[in-house]
């Protein structure tokens, strides 16, 4: 009876445990399907990126950053099979008439001579120590821009023409291209049996011209004016003129005004003979040496432009040979039918004019000219002393 009580008295002091939860079910078949869609996933191997193309770090030796976004490689371009827009195949001009481009560009078709001699040519004019963007902006007066002596052409001196004549006084001229300047030489010769006296020789040169006077002996220069006091009968002399330009306006068709007045040694009244001296572009031309990236450099800058077709069946070399000695230009290069050639007005290097001509057009009959300078009136003038040089 005892351990019976005990046994309520302690079962009543104690509250009665919870039940244990119920354990949560899974479903056999959903944890089967989780199993496999994990297994499966990890059993999936992740495809490989392809590798990064980082030109400025191969260069520089960077390694490729690892969060950069992968992306497949671009097309190659497609390699040109025509000339760019606007600038015409085979044609050593359209060089020169192209944009300046800040980037390399593919070669353009042209005949292979000329594609070699422009790669040569550009390739010595770029020296590694000399890079595009380092490099000064050529000038006509850089070292490129010499002048080439004129005995390298050949001679150029034109014969003796008489300009001015009455009974007493005969007056002549000869125009001669030296290197430095042009050289005028006016003979004065007495026709009268009793001399002369108190001859006085007045030249007046255009603004654009710059003359020096040089007396004969018995003879005084000052400034355009030659003072000779007695002119003995049957006698001559020799004045001399140099003649350098001061603009490039000088490149025009000029003229020279001059007048003597003198006495004759018996006569008290004074006679007077006016005339005038042509001087035409080629007597102020010179040749300027340049290569062909130089010349191709200085197109751009020379934009006053005249561009014509003239009659012709020339030769490259007979081309070249007028241009020389009619002209007195230097020629540049000749690649297949076309020539360039420069030039400058005498007594600088800052007035430049460029020549391109394509011979052999239209069955070879026809020649292209094309010539630039800075100054319009220059241009003109070249270009027609040019068009009547190749004239057919």
């Amino acid at each position: 009876g005892e351990g019976g009580g005990g046994g309520g008295s302690g079962g009543g002091g104690y509250a009665a445990a919870p039940p244990p939860a119920a354990p949560t079910l899974v479903s056999q078949s959903s944890l089967g399907a989780k199993e496999k869609k994990k297994k499966k996933k990890e059993e999936t191997p992740t495809p490989t990126p392809p590798p990064q193309v980082d030109l400025l770090g191969d260069l520089f030796g960077d390694t490729p950053s690892t969060n950069s976004t992968t992306s497949a490689p671009p097309a190659p371009p497609a390699a040109h099979t025509s000339a760019p827009p606007g600038v015409a195949a085979n044609d050593l001009l359209s060089l020169f008439d192209a944009p300046p481009m800040s980037s390399p560009a593919p070669a353009l078709p042209m005949q292979p001579s000329m594609q070699q001699s422009m790669q040569l040519s550009m390739q010595q004019s770029m020296q590694p120590s000399m890079q595009p963007s380092m490099q000064p902006a050529l000038s006509p007066m850089s070292p490129m821009g010499a002048t080439l002596p004129l005995s390298s052409l050949g001679s150029s001196a034109s014969a003796s023409t008489t300009i001015a004549t009455d009974p007493l006084l005969s007056v002549s001229y000869s125009l001669s291209a030296d290197d430095g300047a042009t050289t005028l030489r006016l003979t004065l010769a007495s026709l009268t049996h009793s001399g002369l006296r108190n001859l006085s020789l007045q030249i007046e040169p255009p603004p654009s011209l710059l003359m020096t006077l040089t007396a004969p002996q018995n003879a005084e220069a000052r400034g355009s004016r030659i003072s000779i006091p007695t002119f003995l009968a049957g006698s001559s002399a020799v004045v001399s003129a140099s003649i350098i330009a001061r603009s490039a306006a000088a490149g025009a068709e000029q003229q020279l005004l001059g007048q003597v007045t003198y006495f004759e040694a018996v006569a008290p009244d004074a006679r007077v003979l006016s005339f005038k001296l042509p001087l035409s572009v080629a007597h102020m031309l010179r040749p300027l040496k340049l290569t062909t990236p130089q010349f191709g450099q200085m197109w751009h800058s020379h934009a006053a432009e005249v561009k014509s077709v003239v009659q012709s069946n020339l030769s490259t070399s007979a081309y070249m040979n007028i241009l020389e000695s009619r002209l007195h230009l230097s020629p540049v290069d000749t690649i297949g039918t076309e020539c360039i050639a420069a030039g400058c007005l005498v007594g600088t290097t800052d007035h430049a004019v460029l020549l391109h001509a394509k011979l052999g057009l239209m069955g070879n009959r026809m020649i292209e000219i094309t010539v630039r300078s800075r100054e319009p009136r220059l241009t003109d003038a070249v270009h027609r002393k040019l068009a009547e040089a190749v004239h057919a």
